[in-house]
């Protein structure tokens, strides 16, 4: 046991990289004679990048007002048809005093359809930041996702399929970087391999779960985005660490039947699902464009996942025919390292939902 709580703290480690995602929101508008670009950020991102002090107000935001506004410009780069538009700052205003609205108009030499846009701000100092632009072009709203491993866009404004591949694309991304979700995933994997069973059977069970899982959580991340049903974020995700919590345990005190792990995966699916769509709630969409959102994001997430499990999977199958023994000590400490990491993220998370 003392090797395994080592190797706890060791893995402990990791979650430095699991930290709630910063949100700019922007809106870019070109039906209009002159385009029109809307951003809101929290001020507290300012703090480093431009030494604001640790509590800034609406005095020193407003007093910075231009600095704060060429800084942003900096940020965000737009192009049409390749030429790069100017952006002009036109109001800003300070939101009880923690979040700063900025509107730009666009003097751009060309109107053409070809869109190019690069969008880095505070991604330097902060892995963890995301930005969603809200495009409106020719009665159409499309929606793009930044984030530190994807800065820029290339597009034909109003083309769906470019669009829709986008957000495939997004959610393969953000899967991968989804430190809690994998953590679930893979607690549900490894006990699979346990039961004794052929390699085909093996892969049988593994995909109930996978399965199990996709059904339950396409089913609340369509509910939440729709607005069907709205559970309160911060409570999402403690309940998706707790999700992560039980499965541990369950791999340690064998509750549920690890024949029946794909019951754990559907039931845990629902909470998770309402943790994919939290980015999207902040899209503020038509209903057409959320179902080709939602699709496409799914759809991302399902291949993403399905990678993942195509890569590890083969392996495990391996490691435990060929040396059964250090796998069922792999299974001890890997569940260990799990439930670690949950009640980690319980207690980070606890503070926003007690707030």
């Amino acid at each position: 046991m003392g090797r395994y709580l080592f190797l706890l703290l060791l893995f402990w480690g990791t979650t430095l990289f699991s930290h709630p995602l910063n949100l700019t929101k922007m809106a870019l508008d070109l039906n209009r004679s002159t385009p029109q670009l809307w951003l809101r950020f929290a001020s507290f991102n300012l703090i480093s990048p431009l030494h604001l002090s640790e509590n800034p107000d609406d005095k020193e935001a407003y007093r910075r007002k231009r600095e704060i506004q060429n800084y942003t410009a900096q940020h965000i780069q737009i192009w049409r048809g390749g030429e790069k538009c100017q952006l002009i700052p036109t109001q800003f205003r300070v939101n009880n005093l923690i979040v700063i609205d900025q509107n730009f108009t666009l003097n751009c030499p060309s109107t053409s359809a070809d869109l190019k846009i690069s969008f880095d701000l505070f991604f330097a100092q902060d892995p963890t930041q995301t930005g969603v632009l809200k495009l409106v072009s020719a009665k159409k709203v499309d929606t793009l996702l930044f984030s530190p491993s994807k800065t820029s866009y290339t597009l034909v404004v109003g083309n769906s399929l470019a669009t829709f591949k986008y957000f495939v694309k997004e959610g393969i991304i953000h899967i991968w970087g989804g430190t809690d979700h994998l953590t679930f995933l893979f607690l549900l994997i490894i006990p699979s391999l346990l039961v004794g069973l052929t390699f085909k059977q093996n892969l049988l069970d593994l995909l109930k779960i996978v399965t199990a899982f996709t059904i339950s959580h396409s089913i609340t991340l369509s509910l939440s985005v729709f607005n069907i049903l709205s559970p309160y974020p911060p409570l999402i995700e403690v309940g998706i660490a707790v999700t992560i919590l039980l499965t541990a345990l369950n791999n340690l005190f064998h509750w549920v039947p690890f024949q029946r792990e794909w019951l754990l995966a559907f039931f845990f699916g629902f909470i998770h699902g309402f943790g994919f769509a939290n980015a999207l709630k902040e899209l503020n969409l038509s209903t057409g464009d959320f179902a080709k959102v939602v699709f496409g994001f799914n759809l991302g997430v399902e291949v993403g996942q399905a990678i993942i499990v195509a890569l590890i999977f083969p392996i495990l199958w391996w490691v435990n025919r060929r040396y059964p023994t250090f796998y069922r000590h792999f299974f001890k400490v890997g569940s260990i390292v799990g439930g670690g990491l949950a009640l980690y993220w319980i207690w980070v998370r606890l503070p926003a939902l007690m707030g």
